[in-house]
């Protein structure tokens, strides 16, 4: 096979399963049935990666924003989480059930997680987007409009034949792969704007590229492109960003050496170097 299409079939190894799909939405119906007895929440939406179609199988979860009533809201985020968990564990008391700001993980027994969101709805954006508060770090609040940036990647993706979301999910793979410790947030919206100004996308030079950038620019924050969220930070810690510069440098290295053996009419050795950054599922 050519590169490309040892890329191509990595991405049908990379797409969660319809199996994998139904096992979450079972459990994000019974994770939804208890927050509305013990909230009222009557309105809840899949975020995150599933919902974006950029989820990587066996390693995503599942991300829901709950729509938290009035009579329920916390001033103080972490006490809103805390309630939340704290329900939850009455319910799924054999599941592993732990604060994760800005979110509730809840760890079920086949290996599939939620995270759920505690969002308090504050506007509407162009009157297309629910804009909510979710909790930040020291029990305070941050901007976000998921239903905003799930369109912002969605206009990409469709102007790039719909490979937008390919290049997001095999950096994404890359991700889970080598341990890094980057916000898979940040990678999506950070690759979109990548893509946003090309014209064309091939897998293995964009998947390098958006290597090297993420290393060149030392993995800064980015300005939210919906202008809504504020700046979007890559780690919550310093020494996570190390940590993951250091992996995204080993990373964006292999692939230039595999991209440098397929000039050279060396198949069998960008092959190699390729498995070295996505693992021996290429």
């Amino acid at each position: 096979m050519t590169i490309n299409q040892h890329f191509v079939d990595l991405l049908s190894k990379l797409t969660p399963s319809s199996a994998e799909n139904a096992a979450y939405a079972t459990h994000r119906t019974s994770v939804e049935a208890k927050l509305s007895s013990s909230f009222n929440v009557t309105y809840t939406m899949e975020t995150g990666s599933f919902r974006s179609g950029t989820g990587v199988r066996y390693h995503t979860d599942l991300d829901v924003l709950a729509s938290i009533p009035t009579e329920y809201q916390r001033d103080n985020s972490y006490n809103m989480l805390s309630a939340i968990k704290s329900e939850l564990e009455e319910k799924f008391w054999s599941s592993g059930i732990y604060i994760r700001t800005p979110s509730v993980v809840c760890e079920f027994g086949d290996n599939k997680t939620l995270e759920i969101t505690p969002g308090y709805y504050q506007r509407q954006e162009q009157e297309l987007w629910n804009v909510y508060k979710i909790p930040d770090f020291g029990g305070g609040w941050q901007i976000a409009a998921p239903s905003a940036h799930i369109a912002y990647v969605n206009m990409v993706n469709n102007k790039l034949d719909k490979k937008v979301k390919h290049v997001i999910r095999l950096i994404k793979a890359i991700k889970y792969a080598r341990n890094i410790p980057i916000s898979s947030f940040y990678l999506e919206l950070r690759i979109a704007k990548y893509c946003d100004g090309e014209k064309t996308i091939s897998y293995e030079h964009d998947v390098y590229i958006v290597l090297n950038r993420l290393v060149n620019d030392g993995l800064a924050n980015m300005h939210d492109p919906m202008g809504i969220s504020g700046y979007i930070e890559p780690t919550s810690t310093d020494a996570q960003k190390a940590d993951a510069l250091s992996k995204l440098t080993t990373a964006r290295n292999r692939a230039g050496w595999a991209i440098d053996a397929e000039k050279a009419g060396n198949h069998t050795e960008a092959l190699e170097w390729w498995t070295k950054v996505f693992g021996r599922d290429f």
